[in-house]
């Protein structure tokens, strides 16, 4: 008896943070992650200047699971985190960005965010904040990202 052979993959993890509080405004405002752990090896980069602004080496396969937690202005604006391209284009669930945000009648302080993509070559993601005034707190606000290659 034969048994077919697997595949095997190199994993990395990636934990990326914010070193201080960060206000955003209920526009669009990207979330300036600036703090980076990682395995040797891994893929994933913040972008020189990019204010927030992550890498994805091409070739490798990510899930990207987080949350954003904001010190609301008014805890009667409620928000969202988006993922986009850098042209400004919003990510889809058929990009691998999963709309797993909190049912907006819960009105709480946190959003999970979830991205799965496989980029042919280096892409940049950006995470951004939308509908909501406050603090992007350094305390819950963390992104870790697994790397199959």
């Amino acid at each position: 008896m034969t048994y077919k052979a697997t595949n095997t993959f190199t994993t990395h993890f990636t934990e990326l943070t914010l070193s201080a509080d960060q206000t955003v405004t209920s526009a669009s405002t990207l979330v300036d992650f600036d703090t980076i752990r990682k395995d040797s090896g891994s893929g994933v980069s913040l972008v020189s200047g990019g204010n927030g602004r992550i890498r994805l080496t091409g070739g490798r396969s990510y899930w990207i699971q987080g949350c954003i937690a904001i010190d609301r202005d008014s805890t009667g604006d409620d928000y969202t985190g988006k993922w986009y391209n850098t042209s400004g284009t919003e990510l889809t669930e058929a990009d691998g960005a999963c709309d797993s945000e909190t049912p907006r009648a819960l009105k709480t302080d946190s959003r999970v965010c979830q991205l799965l993509v496989k980029p042919a070559s280096d892409t940049d993601y950006d995470l951004k904040c939308e509908g909501a005034a406050g603090d992007v707190l350094t305390n819950g606000t963390q992104l870790i990202i697994m790397e199959f290659s």
